[in-house]
């Protein structure tokens, strides 16, 4: 028998009104995640949380539907047999590198309810639709809003709702920290991106439908706008927003917000006025790098409007926190050219540090994807599993016995938290008359979660019992996770098997050629 491991959770549910005749069908919404440290942890300080769920169980009829809510991210992985037991329905959702947990939970789910129906969406589903769809009852490969017409095909159009609102009150796991979505998908096209994969275009929300989302959010502290591209390339739709978030900021529904926007937006001055008068505390925006021969291979040309560090500044000096990611791409750079950036931020008090460091991801479907195939780079047992930002799964530039260690290292940054807490001190005397207490907090947040990754007491647990890390595709091993948690049935042991991208001779996957060859997907549902 297999050990079991206790989430920790209490899933969020939603309890049907009366509903004449026709019975209530259980439904059970998931954001999955498979941690970067390889590990089965939670994140529940993440910020911001995956919505996923809460998002989709927007589709099901309260009157008609008892619908419940998991995120992986902050209760760690789905293994609660009775939940597992329970639900008529279980939709799935996660980024790319979540497949392989699509297919366990659907195996436990199946293990425990045979006539359980299963549902599946996300960028791997949208990138691999052919390879998905015998897996799954049916694989929803356009927006969210297609999960309405599974629900009426699957279940009756009686369990589907008219208007797709999000069910905020289910997201248990938000805490102080409302999530509200205003428009989707982004307006440019950034070669790593899996919208740019997806040829997805800039849509824009009903104000209406943003006002909703308000009211059922509810009094945070801190609203944190989840979409792709805040900005976006209407500026009088920006305008409107940022006149709707001071109506609700004034009737006391948040205090504070944040939202992720382009480069462009730093160079209109009046955009940070504007948004720091609303109550902007922070904003993320995708630095990636300070190279700029880097920033125009990735096709990311709205970072070169403004230098980068005069952009960080000006962010800053508007009083208004800034957020970023940095990429580490020992793929087309030397770890002393990386070194050397890293270097330079981290001794430069007048920015802040980045919040995340990251392997550049050659996800399925996007130009860098592509490129990266018809190099034949990827290394040989390169599983989907492998594209989390950690494990290199093609040749990098310096010799990969420097590179290894190199991002062992960046991972913990042991060595450099003195040199964190020196920039921190220093950052604070420059910005502390232009950021209050809370936005300093925001602003030096990321150099606390760079000295904390490896104090995390469960991280400290079950590093003692689980092998390091390789970092390397071709030799990672992923056993325990891959592992069933409780017995299933024997013809799901293909479930907990890692879905490759390569094969051991380095040849692309012949199983997921017809979605490489032909992007364009087949139906939802699969007989």
């Amino acid at each position: 028998m297999p050990n079991f491991l206790d989430s920790n959770h209490t899933a969020a549910t939603s309890r049907p009104g009366k509903s004449p005749q026709r019975p209530t069908k259980k439904i059970l919404c998931v954001t999955l995640h498979f941690d970067d440290s390889h590990r089965p942890i939670r994140r529940r300080n993440k910020l911001p949380q995956g919505m996923g769920a809460a998002f989709l169980a927007g589709a099901f009829s309260p009157g008609l539907c008892h619908i419940k809510t998991y995120s992986e991210v902050y209760s760690g992985p789905l293994e609660d047999e009775k939940l597992l037991a329970w639900p008529d329905m279980v939709v799935l959702t996660g980024v790319t590198n979540c497949f392989d947990r699509m297919l366990q939970v659907t195996a436990y789910a199946r293990s425990k309810n045979s006539k359980v129906i299963v549902v599946a969406g996300g960028p791997a589903i949208r990138a691999f639709p052919r390879y998905a769809a015998p897996f799954f009852d049916y694989c929803c490969t356009g927006d969210m809003e297609q999960l309405q017409e599974v629900v009426r095909e699957a279940l009756g159009a009686e369990y589907a709702t008219r208007e797709m609102i999000p069910r905020l009150d289910l997201a248990y796991w938000v805490g102080m920290h409302g999530h509200v979505e205003t428009s989707r998908y982004c307006n440019f096209h950034c070669n790593f991106c899996s919208l740019t994969g997806e040829k997805t275009r800039y849509q824009k929300y009903d104000l209406q439908y943003i006002e909703k989302q308000f009211l059922l959010m509810g009094k945070r502290r801190t609203v944190h706008f989840i979409d792709n591209n805040f900005y976006g390339n209407d500026r009088d739709f920006f305008l409107a927003r940022l006149a709707l978030i001071d109506k609700y900021r004034k009737k006391g529904f948040f205090t504070y917000w944040s939202a992720l926007v382009s480069g462009d937006f730093f160079s209109n001055e009046e955009n940070l006025t504007l948004a720091a008068q609303s109550g902007c505390t922070a904003l993320f925006s995708g630095v990636e790098s300070f190279d700029g021969n880097s920033l125009r291979n990735y096709n990311k040309l709205q970072n070169t409007c403004l230098p980068q560090v005069e952009l960080i500044r000006r962010c800053l000096s508007h009083g208004i926190a800034f957020w970023y990611g940095l990429f580490l791409d020992v793929y087309s750079r030397t770890i002393d050219d990386i070194q050397n950036e890293v270097d330079f931020i981290f001794s430069n008090s007048e920015i802040t540090l980045p919040g995340f460091l990251t392997l550049p991801i050659p996800l399925p479907g996007t130009p860098y994807f592509n490129q990266c195939l018809e190099r034949k780079a990827f290394f040989p047992a390169t599983s989907l599993r492998h594209l989390d930002g950690t494990t290199l799964c093609m040749p990098p530039v310096s010799p990969l016995d420097e590179v290894v260690p190199f991002i062992r290292r960046i991972q913990h940054l042991k060595q450099q938290r003195k040199r964190i807490l020196q920039h921190a001190l220093g950052f604070r005397r420059r910005y502390h008359a232009v950021l209050n207490l809370e936005k300093m907090f925001y602003a030096l947040a990321s150099n606390a979660l760079l000295c904390l990754n490896t104090m995390h007491p469960i991280q400290s647990i079950l590093t003692k019992r689980y092998a390091p890390p390789s970092h390397i595709s071709t030799t990672e091993a992923f056993e325990k996770t891959y592992a069933p948690r409780f017995p299933v049935l024997s013809r799901y042991r293909s479930h907990f098997t890692p879905t490759l991208l390569t094969d051991h001779q380095g040849a692309v996957n012949e199983a997921l050629l017809p979605d490489i060859r032909s992007p364009h997907p087949p139906p939802p549902h699969t007989p």
